[in-house]
């Protein structure tokens, strides 16, 4: 229980830095695509290294919203201490990433003969929680016109991550839980631990006769997992002779499914084939248990921030609308009023004047 309080205390940390800090803090709006590499891809070869393997027929949605805080900043180009969207101010940012998204996967897309006579397929939604760093290396100087200012700034990120997944296949007619019937013998977990890392880009508009400011940005963003078995797919066969559903011995090895059309070459490599002692002659694994899977997406990126202090989304309702600028407000006035004591000698130069 300690262990899931700590994790949840991360995770929720750049909320807390929203409500107490009384500098930059953001909440903002995902949208984008996904798309996933494992066990099932798209190119001739049998596997091929990161993005080469992907298969964009199978380009799926993404959708999501987050919350982050300023950390630290740094000086500008002329040394100093100012906002940081400054030229030349570099600044890291702590978010909060929810995300939801699907990943999908099936072998009859492929054209190697491997993949597609074992012609496995799936479909995942994914529920994501992320905590990352944010590193603006660069801010550019401003540009535009009269009426509309515009600065951009790149950075990369990385953090941890929870997720929860459900593999499905596509079975007469509809979508069947995967991880419940085991279709390899193994009871793998629906959640599980993520590695972010990424990069992107943000512009960030600001009209010259208004206190509200606009950022749009893009980011591509990769996760790493420690399964394999987003796809439900990743070593061995199972034996149709011991104590398993007739849905699972299906699911399992598809192949059969294909009837006469499959080259008898490679039909020796799917499924259990028994010696007559309970042995597995056929030495082909079901997926390589030694690449672990990972999903990726790019996400555009909204967040409409009205004042230094405060951000708002549209769409939210008034009154949490006029809650979070009144908190902005205090934050506003409390540190006008820290400012104003170090520049007098400090609260007790005032309560005893010299």
């Amino acid at each position: 229980m300690s262990y899931i309080r700590r994790l949840s205390f991360l995770f929720l940390m750049p909320l807390l830095l929203k409500a107490q800090s009384p500098y930059y803090s953001d909440m903002g709006l995902l949208l984008g695509v996904s798309n996933y590499l494992g066990d099932i891809g798209g190119l001739q070869k049998a596997a091929q290294p990161f993005l080469y393997d992907l298969k964009l027929a199978k380009t799926k949605w993404a959708t999501g919203f987050y919350f982050k805080t300023l950390v630290a900043k740094s000086k500008d180009k002329q040394g100093r201490r100012t906002n940081a969207y400054s030229q030349g101010v570099q600044s890291l940012w702590f978010r909060t990433n929810f995300q939801y998204l699907r990943i999908e996967g099936d072998d009859k897309l492929s054209t190697n003969p491997g993949r597609m006579y074992r012609n496995l397929n799936f479909r995942n939604d994914i529920y994501s929680l992320e905590t990352v760093f944010d590193y603006y290396f660069y801010t550019s100087k401003k540009f535009g016109s009269n009426q509309l200012s515009c600065i951009f700034s790149p950075y990369l990120f990385s953090g941890m991550g929870l997720y929860y997944h459900n593999p499905k296949a596509y079975y007469k007619g509809a979508y069947i839980d995967l991880q419940p019937l085991k279709t390899e013998g193994v009871a793998y977990s629906n959640a599980g631990l993520s590695i972010p890392l990424g990069i992107g880009l943000q512009f960030i508009f600001k009209p010259t006769r208004s206190k509200a400011t606009h950022k749009l940005g893009i980011e591509f963003n990769w996760r790493y997992t420690f399964t394999d078995y987003l796809d439900d797919i990743s070593s061995k066969w199972i034996n149709p002779q011991n104590q398993w559903s007739a849905t699972s011995i299906a699911l399992s090895n598809r192949t059969p499914e294909l009837g006469d059309g499959v080259d008898p070459g490679f039909a020796k490599n799917y499924g259990w084939q028994d010696d007559g002692m309970g042995n597995n002659v056929n030495k082909a694994p079901r997926g390589d248990p030694n690449d672990k899977d990972s999903y990726l997406t790019l996400n555009l990126t909204y967040t409409y921030s009205k004042g230094r202090n405060t951000s708002v989304i549209p769409g939210l309702s008034r009154p949490l609308n006029k809650l979070m600028e009144k908190i902005g407000s205090k934050r506003k006035a409390k540190s006008n009023l820290i400012r104003s004591n170090r520049v007098s000698g400090g609260f007790f130069k005032k309560l005893w004047p010299l």
